[in-house]
């Protein structure tokens, strides 16, 4: 993780707001939710309440998303972590093929 992940994955599990460089985290206080994103992408979105988190590649199968992404599960403790072969999103339960990334594909995380 570097030093920008680090950042905002600090902002994100203290509630906090961070716009630096390529992304930025928003917390609501009145919806509880922490949103994260990437080149004005939202790419995450925590229920702190819940503790829910629930990510999207928004279609870009870039290694930035998918290290933000996997930056973010591994600060919350998820053990969910992606990979990107072929242009196609595999995620580590079981090598899991989820196929292409699409545009608006939420991907809730349960682990």
């Amino acid at each position: 993780m570097n030093k920008l992940e680090n950042k905002i994955t600090q902002a994100l599990k203290t509630r906090g707001v961070i716009n630096q460089a390529n992304t930025a985290v928003e917390y609501s206080v009145a919806t509880e939710l922490s949103k994260v994103y990437l080149h004005g992408n939202q790419i995450a979105e925590y229920n702190h309440e819940k503790q829910e988190l629930k990510v999207n590649f928004c279609g870009y199968a870039t290694n930035t998303t998918r290290n933000r992404i996997n930056a973010i599960c591994e600060a919350l403790n998820y053990k969910t972590w992606f990979n990107i072969r072929g242009g196609e999103l595999h995620k580590n339960v079981g090598n899991e093929k989820l196929g292409k990334v699409g545009d608006d594909a939420w991907i809730t995380i349960t682990d």
